[in-house]
């Protein structure tokens, strides 16, 4: 968040000039309270209390030091926000899905074209029979191929996932688990299959 940055921005350089430090700090927070206050995540008397009550060798410690919690607060909101999205994603695609014998025949366009996750992220195709985890950059990478193949399909199997075209084919095999340096890992419920009677 802007606020935040030029907050830390400026403690810091008016730290660094020497002697009228605090005071400077104290007329910039007092000027923006309500404002910083939300962004910080804490309630003006709160922060007015910080700033009043804190001395003076430790307001600008203090008030990093805050900056710092909610910058992490904020990144954990918009990591959720993306979680809740590329669920939201996984979970359309997945109404998509046809089952054919054992394989589950995927909407390949709609797979490449949303931004389920990021590249450092993986994706979890389940079933009663089978888990296929793959790493997201694997997909982002064959998006390139499905906007000049026209004739593009797939599926999923126990395997992994399975690429066909008129004149060739790829085999994304599934890795055992999503690794742990993974940021987010998006499951895709494939539905459960139809069976015809005879």
């Amino acid at each position: 968040m802007k606020i935040i940055r030029d907050l830390r921005r400026f403690v810091l350089i008016a730290s660094a000039e020497g002697t009228h430090a605090h005071a400077e700090i104290r007329a910039y927070i007092t000027d923006r309270l309500d404002e910083l206050a939300r962004a910080l995540r804490v309630e003006v008397p709160s922060l007015a209390e910080t700033v009043e009550l804190t001395g003076d060798d430790r307001l600008a410690g203090r008030l990093l030091d805050m900056t710092v919690r909610a910058e992490a607060l904020h990144r954990a909101y918009r990591r959720n926000i993306r979680l809740l999205d590329a669920q939201a994603a996984a979970d359309q695609l997945s109404r998509a899905i046809e089952w054919k014998g054992d394989a589950a025949h995927l909407d390949l366009p709609k797979l490449l074209s949303c931004a389920l996750t990021r590249r450092q992220d993986s994706i979890v195709f389940t079933c009663d029979d089978f888990t296929v985890s793959l790493d997201m950059s694997a997909l982002l990478d064959l998006s390139r191929i499905a906007r000049v193949r026209m004739d593009l399909s797939g599926f999923v199997d126990r395997h992994g996932l399975h690429l066909r075209w008129k004149s060739g084919a790829l085999n994304l095999i599934s890795q055992p688990e999503p690794s742990k340096r993974k940021i987010v890992h998006v499951t895709v419920n494939l539905p459960a299959r139809t069976s015809v009677a005879a």
